[in-house]
């Protein structure tokens, strides 16, 4: 399958070379809208399982840039202007989603009204692209027109919800995902618009035993997520993982967590924790005997490390690094990928559970020796220096910190 491309007389005509007297102070800045997630002029991605509550995050951030209020602590200043496309649900539906959220976090309606505008393909699906007979991607007039919308109305964000609606062609096909992909950065590049895609995770992903998802475990190709450069990932939080939080709601089921570091190209260092969202059951008052409700995320807390795993938690890590560092004493310039075949033979689990438990522990950076981390987690592993009852031994604080080598050395000196 091959994609149908506008033909230029001169491919290279665009290339260029660094000028004379070339300052970098003068280039300008990355145009980031919520810093860390959506960035003008690329792609974004939600990802997670079916009802997880990916629609109805979608539509908080929404109404947040459009009111320029910092909804569920996201970094929103100003108004935006946005469009949502939403090919699940119905205009009726819609506008419940909405009102919901606006009740809950007392948004007056015409506060938002001039700057969110919603459109349903429920009856008639929008369509980025398209497959002719000759199975070739091309793109579709509905993105041509979205083009043309975008710089008319000067849109800020467009949430497309959800991507596999959005094309007609083989979503396991690296070749014509990458196609489709490019399409999306067609629209992001030439309208200079952020556009946030809601994608699914692949159905046999679900878990009993943990929660946490992964670039990888996305529906179909991974053009797509490569394609992307920012990925945030929403998933349930198991009963037996809500044990592990202080203080948990009696009702565990509406718990979500969201994981704004799946990927994150661009990123700056905010320093974003995995947060823990509730949804809250919210009251339309629309009749008298049967109102709607309808579930709206709130913040619940930041996570402050939890148990990720019945095979693998916090205190057994420790007893783990025990074990190590009677054998071969850890120095603070130890890296956390050095000590990651050790620990995988002294618990016989993967590099995978490890590194996620470790990658949600606490952080603390009071009197702590450091064991740094890989460049695939924000994670580190410490053990305390701090004088212990038991003369004896010195006691393990394990928890977690991004750090830079200049602070690592004012922490281990």
């Amino acid at each position: 399958m091959s994609m149908t491309i506008d033909s230029k007389n001169d491919f290279f005509s665009d290339a260029f070379r660094i000028p004379e007297n070339f300052d970098p102070k003068k280039i300008p800045t990355r145009d980031w809208i919520i810093d860390g997630f959506l960035l003008r002029n690329y792609l974004s991605i939600i990802l997670g399982a079916g009802g997880v509550g990916k629609s109805t995050y979608a539509l908080s951030v929404a109404v947040a840039l459009a009111a320029g209020t910092p909804l569920l602590e996201l970094s929103v200043n100003k108004k935006h202007n946005v469009l949502v496309i939403n090919n699940e649900d119905d205009k009726t539906e819609l506008e419940r989603r909405v009102a919901s959220i606006c009740i809950h976090y007392d948004i007056n309606h015409d506060n938002i009204r001039g700057n969110i505008e919603l459109l349903s393909g429920y009856k008639n699906e929008f369509k980025m692209a398209k497959s002719d007979c000759n199975n070739k991607t091309k793109i579709s007039e509905h993105a041509r027109s979205l083009i043309e919308k975008i710089k008319r109305d000067k849109i800020d964000v467009v949430v497309i919800d959800p991507f596999i609606s959005t094309h007609e062609c083989n979503e396991n096909d690296n070749t014509t995902m990458n196609e489709v992909a490019s399409i999306y950065k067609k629209v992001c590049s030439e309208a200079n618009v952020s556009i946030l895609l809601i994608h699914h995770v692949r159905k046999d992903n679900s878990s009993q035993r943990s929660s946490i998802i992964r670039v990888e475990d996305a529906r179909g190709a991974k053009s797509v997520t490569d394609a992307a450069r920012i990925v945030w990932g929403m998933s349930k939080i198991l009963p037996k993982e809500a044990e592990g939080l202080k203080n948990p709601p009696e009702d565990v089921s509406n718990l979500v967590r969201l994981i704004p570091d799946l990927k994150t190209n661009y990123s700056p260092q905010n320093n974003i924790d995995h947060s823990i969202l509730r949804l809250v059951s919210v009251s339309l008052e629309n009749s008298q005997e049967k109102p709607d409700f309808l579930g709206v995320p709130e913040l619940h807390r930041k996570i402050k490390g939890y148990k990720i795993s019945e095979k693998f938690t916090p205190a057994k890590l420790v007893a783990a690094l025990e074990k190590i560092n009677s054998k071969t004493s850890l120095e603070p310039s130890c890296r956390f990928r050095d000590i990651l075949s050790d620990l995988e033979h002294i618990t016989n689990l993967g590099k995978t559970t490890i590194s996620d438990t470790v990658a949600l522990l606490p952080r603390d950076r009071s009197n702590a020796l450091i064991i740094e981390t890989n460049e695939r987690h924000t994670a580190a592993a410490y053990y305390a220096t701090k004088q212990h009852p038991d003369k004896s031994r010195s006691p393990w604080l394990i928890h977690r910190e991004i750090l830079k080598s200049s602070q690592t050395n004012q922490l281990t000196s």
